[in-house]
């Protein structure tokens, strides 16, 4: 499995993201510098995040900040 972790440098609730990720393998794209990435993944928001199986089918993704109890 792969995380896709969009997010932007100016982008509060991404900081914050950052902080729970720590620890977690997962590969950041930073929105202003990846438009084409942005659109492949249909991505409006920020932070989303991106799990992707091993063939690099799409298999869930959640946007915004979430706790560990979420």
């Amino acid at each position: 499995m792969t995380l896709l972790k969009f997010y932007a440098d100016w982008c509060c609730p991404c900081k914050v993201l950052t902080t729970s990720f720590k620890g977690i393998e997962h590969t950041p794209i930073n929105v202003d510098g990846n438009p084409e990435l942005c659109q492949k993944y249909g991505i409006r928001s920020i932070p989303t995040v991106i799990a992707l199986d091993d063939d690099g089918k799409e298999i869930g993704r959640f946007t915004g900040v979430k706790t560990a109890a979420a």
